[in-house]
């Protein structure tokens, strides 16, 4: 007689030995447990005769005193109540115990306004949700976390961006270091030695602006892709926003602007030279100079044009002033093929080398994501990052490092960068990224 087969039990691909929590109920799953008696823990919000209100990180709740306590309490205390089951509405305090003791003056209404709908306690809360979301994405599709040094001592190559300087100090003396505004040559560095997918979600830091859309530091998260390119990266960013933005939806936090952004089945794509002839009336195939640029500028009436400004200048006047406003009006948007002055780690396009596969995401007119098919070719990107180093204010060297791993070989490859603080405010309905970080400058 032929034997079924055996069935196999699930098995929980990891295992984590629990931790036992003395027992007390959240306040907000009370209502779970009406006919019970229960110990319940949380600052003291209001004590009026016998009436107390209780908080913690669930919400708030009403109780009554079974008999007067005996000993003094005061609002702001931590205490640890056992509440009888609930009758007539009510819950009786049939015991209480002191935790902790408040030393200084509290006001119940400082914790209303932090943990009230929409404010600061909630929206981090959401965050944390985002960036679970985010992580287990990239779980799904198969990347590896890394981690890269925040400390580094070559300064980066961006010569528009401002970097901190920080010292280390041994027997030997003071070394410099910079703080990271990017752990990309460090990830790329990661790819040339075998791994093909890998994410990095870190703080970086940026000396500059501090705006609602900008702080000095940040949360940014990287990924790049082995065999891939930057339409392959447009791709993967596009899923990455709509599953987060779904997930947000779905638990009732993100705004209804941006439905149709979740919605539409492919977001568009605009190139570079097709905004800025649209929206500018500037073909930037005639303006490959800074004297042909300024001319042109000057002769459409765009007045922010100053004769000392350079090519990068001018093309991020023209972007911010005309460009980025009609990007707002799209929803969300992929610009792409910037110019190679404006790409610098960028493979230069096919059709035209004067452009390479770099793009950009807006959406709501917010810049959000940066990315590009890889530069791998070691002499153009040495002869590059000399050019940059030139522009700089200091004197900077070159990661020798860095450029000695793409001699020895950098698969193709495509790597995008995205604020995460910006993906937060947007998916939460924020205007300011300090409603969504937890200590702002």
């Amino acid at each position: 007689m032929r034997k079924k087969p055996r069935k196999l039990k699930a098995k929980c691909r990891y295992s984590y030995p629990s931790v036992k929590v003395p027992d007390h109920c959240p306040l907000e799953k009370l209502d779970c447990k009406e006919d019970s008696e229960v110990h319940v823990r949380g600052r003291l919000l209001c004590c009026e005769h016998d009436h107390v209100c209780l908080a913690d990180e669930t919400g708030k709740m009403d109780f009554h005193w079974e008999t007067q306590p005996t000993e003094n309490i005061n609002v702001g205390d931590i205490l640890e109540l056992r509440v009888s089951p609930k009758l007539g509405g009510q819950r009786k305090i049939k015991s209480y115990r002191v935790l902790v003791s408040a030393q200084c003056s509290f006001k119940s209404g400082d914790w209303d306004e932090f943990h009230g709908k929409d404010k600061k306690f909630t929206l981090l809360k959401q965050r944390s949700q985002i960036l679970r979301d985010i992580r287990t994405f990239f779980e799904i599709n198969e990347y590896i976390e890394v981690e890269t040094p925040y400390l580094n001592r070559i300064r980066g190559f961006e010569a528009n961006i401002e970097q901190f300087k920080t010292y280390f100090c041994s027997l030997s003396g003071e070394t410099g270091y910079y703080l990271a505004t990017s752990p990309e040559l460090y990830m790329k560095r990661l790819l040339s030695i075998g791994f093909e997918r890998i994410f990095q979600m870190g703080r970086c830091f940026r000396n500059g602006e501090i705006s609602r859309l900008h702080s000095p530091e940040f949360t940014m998260l990287e990924w790049y892709r082995l065999y891939s390119d930057y339409a392959l990266i447009m791709g993967e960013v596009e899923t990455l926003v709509k599953t987060i933005f779904s997930n947000s939806r779905l638990r009732g936090t993100l705004p209804g602007s941006l439905n149709s952004v979740v919605d539409c089945k492919c977001w568009p794509k605009i190139t570079v030279v097709e905004a800025f002839n649209k929206w500018a009336g500037i073909d930037l195939k005639l303006c490959p100079t800074n004297d042909t640029f300024y001319r042109r500028l000057r002769e459409i009436g765009f007045v922010s044009a100053k004769v000392s400004d350079d090519w990068e200048d001018l093309f991020n006047k023209v972007l911010v002033e005309k460009i980025e406003p009609e990007l707002e009006k799209l929803g969300a948007v992929f610009l792409v093929e910037y110019p190679i002055q404006m790409a610098a780690m960028a493979r230069p396009c096919d059709a035209d080398s004067n452009f390479a596969e770099r793009i950009e995401l807006y959406i709501n007119g917010i810049e959000l994501a940066n990315g590009y098919t890889e530069l791998n070719d070691p002499k153009e990107q040495r002869e590059r990052l000399v050019k940059s180093r030139l522009a700089q204010k200091e004197d900077s060297v070159l990661d020798e490092k860095f450029l000695a791993q793409l001699e020895v070989g950098l698969p193709p490859a495509g790597g995008i960068a995205l604020g995460v603080d910006r993906l937060v405010m947007l998916a939460t309905g924020s205007t300011d990224l300090r409603q969504i970080i937890s200590f702002e400058f």
